[in-house]
């Protein structure tokens, strides 16, 4: 699915953005999981992982990197209420950075047994 950038609203939990730029949307379809949606940033693609996390976006990544070596790329995840614009600026910001990537955590309860 292919969206306007723009939406404030949160995605719920376990969410990763990865943002591409070097890349064509066509390049990089068949490539994309699911459940996943392509946001138009107009200068980049912003890849929306439904349920992924900063192993999701790595992985993606690195697929993507083995056919379009010369595409940059950032992302952005998190596990809690950050908005989906949120994520897709921060995503955004690493690319245009050279950073790989930044991870939001808002659930801190313990997660041991």
């Amino acid at each position: 699915m292919l969206r306007e950038h723009g939406g404030a609203e949160s995605p719920g939990s376990n969410v990763a953005v990865v943002a591409l730029a070097g890349v064509t949307l066509t390049e990089v379809a068949v490539y994309l999981p699911e459940p996943s949606e392509v946001v138009d940033t107009r200068d980049s693609l912003a890849i929306v992982l439904y349920g992924g996390d900063h192993v999701a976006a790595e992985a993606l990544i690195g697929r993507l990197r083995e056919v379009l070596p010369a595409m940059r790329a950032g992302y952005s995840w998190s596990d809690g209420e950050a908005t989906l614009e949120g994520l897709v600026h921060v995503a955004r910001q690493a690319l245009a950075t050279g950073r790989q990537g930044s991870g939001f955590r808002t659930d801190f309860r313990d997660q041991a047994g």
